[in-house]
């Protein structure tokens, strides 16, 4: 320790007896002059310094790179690998015990995010307590009966939970990123820089250590989240990028008189339905029925319902950790920042009913080819349509989409879920888990048949009163008949994103 003392006067010193100052130096500096004044004066050897009644102690403190990823909880990874959940640090005491060791994170503008004192352990001893077996009373028929006593123990000598790290010797201290309030928030981590410190204590011996952290996210830089362990609740920020796709079929076109007599006329999207299909009381969409603000805010709302887990939704209210159970919600934000790929939201009426696709990110030729095939794009089909497939050219199979009939804005935010699901599942398991939608296709996005393995729509809904948003089904019900309150998102894919928040530590 040191100790400066500054005085604007003069200062002044008396003792009876003998005034000794030992130090490993002194340096005495003045300005005007220095005046000693003494009937003798003795120089000699050094004395040995008193011996002090604390012993000196030595403390080693670094981040244990051995750990240089975490995840909250230590949520397994899409092959059931354990995770790291904590920030670790290796903490070493040597030479002597000490009375109290304190440890704490610190933000890039020194606030404490955590912090934890660990004093030397007090030891309870056992002790015994009487214990009434019977009560005096006063009876009819006699005296009082008298009690009679027995000593029971029912105090354990106290153990401890944890290392005592106030005892020689080398630790690892570890620290799960939930602050003083049990709350855990990935954006204190994400890009960002902390501190770590321990101080030491023994008497008056204080010392301490401090190391900085860089942490960032490992995996995707498009979700965050925040867990409240005394709430039980988690609330997840999915970042998309959901661009206007425009509309089809929606389109008229003048052509001008020809030298062979025939006269201007206009041309539209809708005078390709065959005539005989028109039906009065089903009216040809001239002009379209939902703006884009409208499709995004029915793909974002399909997202918070079918993506959470929570008492909001019809059958899937939890997710299970370990012993505890929380509500998982959504908030999917539209942005261009720190986002996901690319997605088109389109209009489709009067033309080929169009197939809905996103392959996410191309990182091998499966995604790539999915890229050609399908597009980036969640398509909203209404009205007249001609019912075939991209290969299937000059086919006529029209029919009509009634709104309703076929529940097409719920049709379309959970397409929507589906959708926007392959990046997640894509970023957590890879390609072949997002294309073969977690086992239930083949990679061509053949739905495997029940007799082979595949999943029933009715088996899983009797079952387990609830629908996999991201499976295929093959005897799945035709839009207009399907259950979509009870789509969602297993539970291994809603923890993914848990997963996905994976910190980076160096």
């Amino acid at each position: 320790m040191s100790r400066t003392r500054i005085v604007k006067g003069k200062i002044t010193e008396i003792t009876g007896g003998t005034s000794r100052i030992f130090a490993k130096s002194i340096k005495i500096n003045s300005g005007r002059s220095i005046n000693y004044y003494a009937k003798n004066y003795t120089y000699g050897e050094p004395q040995d310094p008193p011996a002090s009644k604390y012993a000196e102690f030595d403390i080693d403190f670094e981040l244990n790179m051995d750990e240089n990823t975490m995840v909250p909880f230590g949520i397994l990874d899409c092959e059931n690998n354990i995770e790291n959940p904590y920030f670790s640090f290796k903490y070493a005491l040597r030479n002597d015990d000490i009375d109290s060791l304190g440890f704490k994170i610190t933000d890039e503008e020194n606030e404490i995010i955590y912090q934890m004192g660990y004093l030397k352990p007090v030891i309870i001893q056992a002790r015994k307590k009487p214990l009434v077996l019977f009560e005096a009373k006063k009876t009819t028929e006699g005296p009082l009966i008298s009690k009679t006593w027995e000593y029971q123990k029912i105090f354990e000598p106290y153990v401890l939970t944890e290392p005592d790290y106030t005892k020689k010797g080398e630790y690892h201290l570890n620290w799960d990123g939930f602050d003083n309030d049990e709350i855990y928030d990935s954006t204190r981590f994400a890009g960002k820089k902390l501190k770590a410190t321990i101080t030491a204590t023994k008497g008056d011996i204080v010392k301490a250590k401090e190391i900085e952290l860089e942490v960032s996210y490992s995996e995707v830089d498009w979700v965050d989240i925040k867990i409240d362990k005394t709430a039980k609740r988690i609330d997840v920020t999915l970042r998309v990028n959901l661009t206007d796709g425009g509309e089809i079929g929606l389109t008229c076109q003048t052509i001008n008189a020809n030298m062979y007599g025939t006269p201007a006329r206009t041309v539209c999207d809708w005078d390709k339905i065959p005539t005989p299909i028109i039906n009065p009381s089903d009216p040809i969409i001239k002009s379209r029925t939902r703006s884009f603000s409208d499709l995004e805010k029915l793909a974002l709302d399909g997202l918070n319902y079918h993506w959470g887990r929570n008492k909001n939704h019809a059958v899937a209210k939890n997710v299970n950790i370990g012993s505890d159970v929380f509500e998982l919600y959504i908030k999917a934000v539209n942005t261009k920042k720190y986002t996901m790929n690319a997605v088109k939201l389109t209009y489709n009426t009067n033309s080929d009913w169009m197939r809905s696709g996103n392959p996410s990110e191309a990182k091998d030729v499966v995604s790539t080819f999915g890229k050609v095939i399908s597009g980036q794009r969640i398509a909203y089909n209404i009205g007249y349509l001609n019912n075939v497939d991209w290969y299937e050219i000059s086919k006529q199979n029209w029919y009509y989409e009634d709104e309703k009939k076929y529940k097409v804005d719920e049709n379309f935010s959970d397409t929507s879920a589906h959708e926007i699901g392959h990046t997640i599942l894509q970023a957590y398991g890879g390609t072949e888990y997002s294309y073969t939608h977690a086992g239930t296709s083949y990679i061509t996005q053949e739905v495997i048949k029940i007799s082979n393995g595949g999943k029933s729509y009715f088996h899983e809904l009797k079952t387990k009163g609830e629908i996999d948003l991201m499976y295929y089904y093959e005897d799945e019900p035709w839009p207009g008949n399907r259950d979509y309150a009870k789509y969602v998102a297993s539970e291994k894919d809603a923890l993914s994103l848990l997963w996905l928040t994976k910190i980076k530590i160096s």
